[in-house]
């Protein structure tokens, strides 16, 4: 009987070392899926974010490029037919002097792009009128106003002359690096010009 009882207290203490052993690695493998786990999802986490902030920055991007597209084309609309317009835009709009010397019918008002800055836009030109009788220095000086300035141009009457008018235009700034138009002509010709001009000097 004693023998018996000896045998059973061997088996049990054989049957916990080897349970508790068995148990170990398996803990073990499920605490590092776990880690596994936490850093995949660190991982994920951080990548979503990512994603976010790349999105928003695209998005602020293309909101920017639309604010920029849209004040381009407000100023473009605002440059007028003339002075601080593309020469492309000023040739279409204005009748243009075939040949340079070339005598325009009489009546008839031709235009001649004299210069242009970095961009091809026009930044000087002038305007020939035969007419009889001959225009007066006032009304030659008119034919270079209106669509043919900028936007908003505002006279400066302090600086007019009867040879010489002058206009400050914000929007001619901004075009052309150059605040002020200044038109000009001389008694006795048939042509007045036009230019752009950071002072004036009427």
């Amino acid at each position: 009987m004693a023998a018996s009882g000896c045998g059973g207290s061997a088996t049990t203490g054989t049957t916990n070392t080897t349970t508790s052993a068995a148990t170990a690695p398996t803990a073990a493998a499920t605490k590092e899926q776990k880690a596994k786990e936490a850093a995949e999802q660190r991982m994920a986490t951080a990548n979503a974010k990512k994603e976010a902030r790349e999105a928003a920055a695209t998005k602020r991007a293309e909101a920017r490029k639309e604010r920029a597209e849209a004040a381009a084309t407000k100023l473009e609309e605002s440059a007028g037919h003339g002075l601080g317009a593309t020469k492309a835009t000023f040739e279409s709009n204005n009748t243009m002097a075939s040949t340079e010397g070339t005598e325009p019918p009489e009546g008839t008002d031709y235009y001649r792009i004299t210069e242009t800055d970095s961009h091809d836009r026009v930044a000087g030109y002038e305007v020939t009128i035969y007419a009889s009788p001959p225009f007066s220095n006032q009304e030659r000086i008119g034919l270079l106003g209106g669509v043919d300035l900028p936007n908003g141009a505002e006279p400066l009457p302090e600086l007019e002359h009867s040879h010489c008018y002058v206009w400050r235009s914000a929007v001619l700034k901004r075009l052309i690096g150059k605040e002020y138009a200044e038109g000009t002509t001389e008694s006795g010709t048939d042509t007045a010009q036009m230019q752009a001009v950071t002072q004036p000097n009427c």
